[in-house]
């Protein structure tokens, strides 16, 4: 098991989102790619990010996603 699963799955519960389909990317090449995919699966994604591309994220969620779509940071 890795360390930082245990992170994650206090993260998962703590922001109340559904944790029952969730899908993890760590420092994704292109955000926007794997938000466009992974929006019709209609499941949670949790993103590891440098902290420099975090505005960047937010504005694609936002962009992808719309702006009712809930983020936990």
């Amino acid at each position: 098991m890795l360390p930082a699963s245990n992170k994650l799955i206090n993260m998962m519960a703590s922001t109340g989102f559904p944790a029952d389909r969730f899908a993890i990317e760590y420092f994704p090449f292109s955000l926007q790619e794997v938000l466009i995919k992974r929006k019709p699966m209609k499941m949670t994604v949790a993103l590891t990010l440098k902290r420099e591309e975090l505005i960047l994220a937010i504005q694609s969620i936002s962009k992808i996603y719309g702006s009712q779509q809930m983020v936990y940071i």
